[in-house]
């Protein structure tokens, strides 16, 4: 009984230890390809940049929660999928298919 709580604890330790697989990844390609990486963040700022003036529309015409909240479904699905295709994209480059 005490190695498996030993063997637990050290397990759980190491999974802590490390970050996970994609992070990780990304963590170690942007410092290998510091400029690509850049570029890659640039472009999520400009993404998030993009749809602050929609946000604080969808908030100045909103009279309640509920209302400013169905004015954000669409806008933040929009930014998602932006994101999203980014993302695909970097992690094109980051894990290159042979």
């Amino acid at each position: 009984m005490r190695k498996l709580v030993v063997l637990l604890a050290v397990f759980s330790g190491t999974l802590m230890a490390y970050p996970r697989s994609g992070q990780g990844k990304m963590h170690m390609w942007c410092e290998q390809n510091w400029e690509k990486c850049k570029e890659y963040k640039l472009e999520t700022l400009k993404i998030r940049e993009k749809y602050i003036p929609k946000e604080r529309e969808c908030l100045e015409k909103a009279s309640t929660f509920q209302d400013m909240r169905s004015c954000m479904v669409d806008l933040r699905e929009q930014m998602r999928r932006e994101f999203y295709d980014l993302r695909k994209k970097m992690l094109k480059e980051v894990n290159p298919q042979p």
